[in-house]
């Protein structure tokens, strides 16, 4: 999934804790035509995903706690896995 459709696409598997990285890129490649209609492949995702992000971030600074936890729980998995 992800680059098999187009090359750029996105991995679900680990979307939610990549979304700070996700929000700087599509804010690079955004443009929108004469019309003011979004180009090819450019999304408006990144302000719905800068919304959560700030919001969790507000309560308790949930989003870089998770992000900090799932970093540290895939370090373990890939620890254990070459055990």
């Amino acid at each position: 999934m992800g680059n098999s459709i187009v090359s750029g696409g996105f991995n679900p598997g680990i979307a939610f804790e990549h979304m700070e990285i996700g929000i700087k890129h599509s804010l690079a490649h955004y443009d929108t035509d004469k019309n003011g209609i979004p180009v090819l492949f450019a999304t408006q995702m990144y302000e719905m995903a800068q919304y959560l992000v700030d919001t969790m971030n507000n309560n308790n600074n949930e989003y870089s706690e998770f992000v900090k936890r799932k970093t540290e729980w895939r370090r373990l998995m890939k620890n254990r896995k070459e055990l």
